[in-house]
C-alpha cells in the first residue's frame, strides 16, 4: 500500500507526523510513503531521527500550507499546490492508494469530493469516528462527524449502511445494532428529515435497524453504529472530548486528594488505562467514507502514534476493499426513485403506525 502524507498538517507537524509515517513503514503496515511538505524541513526531521531515506520515502517539495482558519474553498482556490491537493491528487492519479492529514479538515473533504468525486452511487460522503462504548467491540462509529452538516433523509439513510459495512468489515462486528441519533427513541421525535429516515430504514430493514439512540446511549451497550447529520455528529465529537479530557482532570485531582503510598501504584495505572481508552491517538484517524479512494482525517493534535494507526486503519480499508464493498451495497438499496414528496410519504405512514 502506498500513503500519500500531509507532512505539514496538525498542531505537531512536521516532526510527529514524518515519525508516525516511518513508524508505519518500519511495522509494514505499507509499502511506500509520499512525504508532502517543506523539503527542507523533512529532511531535517529524517536526520535528527537517525534515519536514512531509503527508496521507500518519497519527498514531494511545496511550501504551501492551508492553515486551519483558512476558508477550505477559497484556500483549495488560491494554494492549488498547497499540500491536501497534492496527497488527494496522489490518490486521484493512482500513484499512492490512501491520502492522510492532521490539517485543515474542512479543506481535506472538500479537496476529497472535488478531485476524487464520491463513489458510484453515493449522495454525500460522511466523516466516520470511533467512540470508546461498551458493546462488543468496544467502539461505537458515529457517522457522520462534520462533512455534511445539512443532511438530508436520503444521506442519512446512506450513512447508516455504509457506517454498517464499515463496522462489519473493518472492526469485525457481525450484524452491528445501527441507531439513529435523535432526541427521543419514539419514531415521531425530531425533524422531518429524521422522521422519513426512520420510516424507511425501519421498512426497508437495509441494515440491522434499533431505532433512534439519545446521546447519553452512545457510551453504553446500546449500538455500534450511530448516524446523524455532520452538524449534530461533530458538537457530540466535541463535547465528548473535552467531557473525557475534564474528567481526566478530575479524576486526577480526586485521586491526589486521597493520595496515599499503598494505592499509589494502582491509581496511576487506573489513570493511564482511562487515559488511553479515551486517546484520539490509539484510534488513528477516521475516514471519510463515500468518495472514490481512501481518505484518513487524522486529529489536529496528533502525535506519531497517531499517524502510525491512521495508516493502520488505511491498511485495512485497503486491504478488505470497502470501497467497492460499498458501492455494491449501495446498488442493492431502493433509492433511485428518491424525491421529497416520498419522504414526507414515509413521514406520514410513520404518524399512522404511531396512532395505530
Amino acid at each position: 500500500m502506498r500513503v500519500a502524507i500531509d507532512a505539514m498538517g496538525g498542531d505537531k507537524a512536521p516532526e510527529e507526523i514524518i515519525l508516525g509515517a516511518i513508524k508505519a513503514l518500519d511495522d509494514r503496515h505499507c509499502e511506500k510513503v509520499f512525504l508532502v511538505g517543506d523539503e527542507v524541513s523533512i529532511r531535517r526531521v529524517i536526520k535528527e531521527s537517525g534515519r536514512e531515506i531509503d527508496e521507500r520515502v518519497l519527498i514531494i517539495n511545496t511550501p504551501d500550507v492551508i492553515g486551519m482558519g483558512e476558508h477550505p474553498v477559497k484556500a483549495l482556490r488560491e494554494k492549488p499546490r498547497a499540500t491536501i491537493p497534492l496527497i488527494v491528487n496522489l490518490v486521484a492519479k493512482g500513484e499512492a492508494d490512501v491520502a492522510i492529514s492532521a490539517g485543515n479538515t474542512g479543506a481535506f473533504v472538500a479537496a476529497s469530493i472535488f478531485i476524487l468525486k464520491t463513489l458510484e452511487g453515493v449522495k454525500r460522503p460522511g466523516i466516520a469516528v470511533p467512540f470508546p462504548a461498551d458493546n462488543r467491540v468496544r467502539i461505537c462509529t458515529i457517522i457522520d462527524a462534520g462533512a455534511n452538516i445539512d443532511a438530508k433523509p436520503v444521506h442519512l439513510i446512506q450513512y447508516a449502511v455504509i457506517g454498517s459495512l464499515y463496522a462489519e468489515t473493518v472492526l469485525g462486528v457481525e450484524k452491528p445494532r445501527v441507531g439513529l441519533i435523535n432526541v427521543g427513541e419514539e419514531s415521531t421525535k425530531g425533524p422531518e428529515r429524521i422522521r422519513a429516515a426512520y420510516r424507511f430504514l425501519r421498512h426497508h430493514q437495509p441494515v440491522n435497524f434499533i431505532g433512534n439512540v439519545e446521546g447519553h446511549s452512545l457510551f453504553g451497550d446500546t449500538c455500534e453504529v450511530a448516524t446523524c447529520d455532520g452538524f449534530v455528529g461533530n458538537v457530540v465529537l466535541k463535547t465528548a472530548e473535552g467531557m473525557g479530557e475534564g474528567m481526566l482532570r478530575w479524576f486526577r485531582k480526586a485521586f491526589e486528594k486521597q493520595s496515599d503510598g499503598s494505592a499509589l501504584e494502582i491509581k496511576k495505572k487506573v489513570m493511564s488505562e482511562l487515559s488511553r481508552l479515551g486517546s484520539y491517538a490509539e484510534y488513528g484517524g477516521a475516514p471519510l467514507l463515500g468518495v472514490n479512494g481512501i481518505v484518513i482525517i487524522c486529529h489536529g493534535r496528533s502525535n506519531a502514534n497517531a499517524i502510525t494507526n491512521a495508516v493502520k486503519v488505511a491498511s485495512r480499508l485497503h486491504s478488505l476493499k470497502v470501497n467497492e464493498r460499498i458501492k455494491d451495497k449501495l446498488a442493492a438499496l431502493p433509492l433511485g426513485w428518491w424525491r421529497p414528496s416520498r419522504w414526507m410519504d414515509f413521514i406520514r405512514r410513520g404518524q399512522e403506525d404511531e396512532e395505530d
